[in-house]
């Protein structure tokens, strides 16, 4: 899985309940270079300078040199899938040489396609039906005509380009010839760009489980994208580049990250607990709430829909939870309750049900009215309803994640729902102890709200919510010869319901390096002073990454107090102390969303009423001046706790090109208090 971030917005500074993982690009290339370009370069080196350019880990083997037949992937065995297995995306090189991967009676195409990892193929060669079994052919077409024809422009990996009148757009540099399968049908697959100059397949996509084509052997063991780039072999005459050598133009540079992050969020898993109705006067055995989980696929989310193609009464998958059902939502990063489901069959107080779903951890997005009722989960205090053909919603607070990009009109108003069906809310206007972000049904009913991990829904109430829940009210009710829960968004309420599955979903984001965050060197013994000062008589020692302007009274680290949160060493800082900082090497860019993690706790303060507290600071640097991005303040226990602040850099347009780093400090006001600090990370938002 990659790396994942819960992002919460409920106050600039909230304690972060999930852990994070670093993301893993596993670069697969035969290293190969050329002397009249960069003597002992891997030719595709460009691609992997680029994704460590937004922050990316790339694991590219023997980068530095060629050596002939030590090609780390080019035969798999147990380990390696292994490997694979447990990265956040694999990417082909045009680098590696097709049949180097493909030897058939070494089963390895098999192994390659069963892999569940995502996986991108700049490689034309290796998509061929003798290769890997992509594409329905066996034969190349070699063009420098890098225009692309995009077959679906609304796809999300076109996201900010622009293409002329014909839906063409210049992606490939024109001065190096590239290699295309010689296949225009797409086979099984979603053809999303043509190139070489004609109709020839350039970037497709296919699911899990599916098959290249019909009657091909091969199946895709994970979300699959032909991403036809890189440089290919010359023609005679032809100046010579490294197969597989970065040829984007600026636009394709755009479409690669992209797809990058198209692919990365296909790790992000969604249930979707629906009853699979629908009605035959408008389109028979087919769920009448599918539109939801398309819209949610086309995004790059993986759907899990049971039974999406009939409707099998008293067969819904999860209208009777058990430990292995249970063991499945949790495993998920978010759960979505469609319209489409009975309330009562997802309520059986005897069988436990609402306590099993409200104990679930996972995020859960309830599109539901009546399940929110007192007598279903118990969300809202109310057992009653309200049906209206009402699209307005008002927005109660326009600042939430939930409304980004959404205009609404002099009255805080935004048509949400399309005003052609009903819709059911559930009858109440108080939220109880959850935050309150929408009202609509033409009055003030609760249309969207949030409710934190381990808040009791409202007070009297026995439900408490196991993980982050957000009620948002759509898809279409009763009385509308239409199915329940059918897709009803105007296009800015299909804006707000995608904020909202980004907003309850870990995403897709990265770790940027941070040296020494867990205070782990130099790892000798207890050391007071940053900058090697010595102070008390403790070694004079720098701690690498960190300084201070002025040297400290008592602050450094120390391994034995009071335990940590990775790693054995922690920092500990007196109040009144100066702060530390560290200065990253990562260089600020235009729409990054930076976060700010790490864990602190109270070590020990002399008096008991005056709460410890640590201070926190993203900055960018200016000549060695400290500027503030974002800034937190965290009131600390006795137990680690983690605090995060984010900010999008657009705020701040002025840090642009900077370099990043972050500071620390005991802002308790006393000096006998001392604090510690452990794991700190900064991520970014892909």
């Amino acid at each position: 899985m990659c790396k994942k971030l819960w992002y919460g917005a409920f106050l600039l500074l909230w304690v972060l309940g999930t852990t994070t993982q670093a993301a893993t690009v596993i670069w697969v290339s035969d290293n190969k270079g050329y002397g009249d370009i960069e003597p002992n370069v891997p030719g595709d080196m460009g691609w992997a300078q680029l994704l460590e350019a937004q922050g990316h880990t790339v694991d590219y083997r023997n980068q530095n040199e060629y050596v002939d037949g030590e090609q780390y992937w080019r035969t798999l065995d147990a380990n390696k899938v292994a490997e694979l297995e447990a990265a956040d995306l694999i990417i082909i090189s045009r680098n590696a040489d097709s049949g180097s991967y493909a030897g058939v009676a070494d089963n390895e195409p098999n192994l390659w396609n069963a892999v569940s990892t995502p996986l991108i193929n700049l490689n034309g060669y290796m998509a061929r039906s003798n290769k890997w079994g992509w594409l329905n052919t066996t034969g190349t077409t070699r063009s420098n005509d890098g225009v692309l024809t995009l077959a679906d422009p609304a796809h999300p990996i076109f996201d900010g380009i622009v293409t002329d009148a014909n839906s063409q757009v210049a992606v490939l540099s024109g001065g190096y010839n590239v290699d295309w399968a010689s296949a225009a049908d797409a086979g099984n697959g979603t053809l999303l760009a043509t190139g070489a100059g004609s109709d020839l397949a350039s970037i497709v996509t296919w699911e899990a489980g599916q098959a290249y084509f019909e009657g091909g052997a091969a199946i895709a063991g994970g979300p699959r994208m032909l991403f036809t780039a890189g440089t290919g072999s010359k023609n005679s005459g032809d100046s010579y580049a490294p197969d597989g050598m970065y040829n984007l133009t600026p636009a394709g540079e755009q479409m690669f990250l992209n797809a990058v992050k198209f692919m990365l969020t296909k790790s992000i898993d969604i249930i979707w607990v629906s009853d699979n109705k629908g009605f035959g006067d408008i389109e028979p055995n087919v769920p009448g709430d599918i539109g939801w989980a398309e819209l949610l696929q086309l995004q790059g989310y993986t759907v899990d829909y049971r039974n999406q193609n009939e409707y099998i009464d008293g067969e819904q998958y999860w209208r009777t939870l058990d430990a292995n059902k249970v063991a499945e939502l949790e495993a998920a990063d978010l759960i979505i309750i469609s319209r489409n489901a009975d309330s009562g069959s997802y309520a059986g107080v005897a069988d436990n049900e609402p306590n099993l779903w409200n104990g679930v951890t996972t995020p859960i997005l309830n599109l539901n009215g009546y399940m929110a009722r007192s007598n279903k989960w118990g969300w809202l205090n109310t057992t009653g309803t309200s049906r209206a053909k009402a699209a307005m919603l008002t927005v109660i607070d326009a600042d939430h994640p939930v409304f980004a990009g959404i205009v609404t009109d002099a009255n805080g108003q935004v048509a949400g729902l399309s005003a052609d069906y009903n819709v059911d809310w559930a009858d109440s206007n108080d939220v109880g102890n959850g935050t309150l972000l929408a009202t609509g049904a033409g009055s003030d009913l609760v249309s969207i709200a949030i409710w934190e991990a381990g808040q009791a829904y409202f007070e009297g109430g026995a439900a408490v919510a196991g993980g982050p829940r957000m009620l948002f009210t759509a898809g279409t009710g009763s009385k509308n010869s239409v199915p329940d829960g059918m897709y009803n968004l105007t296009p800015a309420g299909e804006q707000m319901f995608l904020n909202a599955v980004s907003y309850l979903t870990p995403d897709v984001a990265i770790s940027l390096p941070v040296e020494n965050g867990s205070f782990e060197m130099p790892g000798t013994e207890k050391i007071k002073g940053w900058n090697g000062e010595g102070v008390s008589g403790t070694p004079a020692v720098d701690i690498p990454g960190w300084a201070s302007d002025e040297v400290v009274g008592d602050s450094g680290v120390e391994s034995d107090w009071p335990g940590s949160t990775d790693g054995d060493w922690t920092c500990f800082m007196q109040g009144y102390d100066p702060a530390a900082y560290n200065l990253t090497d990562y260089v600020i860019q235009a729409g990054d969303v930076l976060t700010l993690s790490i864990d602190a706790r109270d070590n020990w303060t002399e008096e008991a009423s005056m709460p410890a507290s640590i201070g926190f600071n993203l900055y960018y640097d200016v000549d060695g001046v400290r500027m503030s991005l974002v800034a937190g303040l965290g009131e600390l226990t006795t137990s680690w706790a983690n605090f995060t602040v984010s900010v999008n850099v657009d705020d701040v347009p002025e840090a642009v090109g900077a370099l990043l780093g972050v500071e620390i400090l005991n802002a308790t006001a006393s000096d006998q208090s001392w604090i510690g600090a452990d794991n700190v990370q900064i991520f970014k938002e892909l």
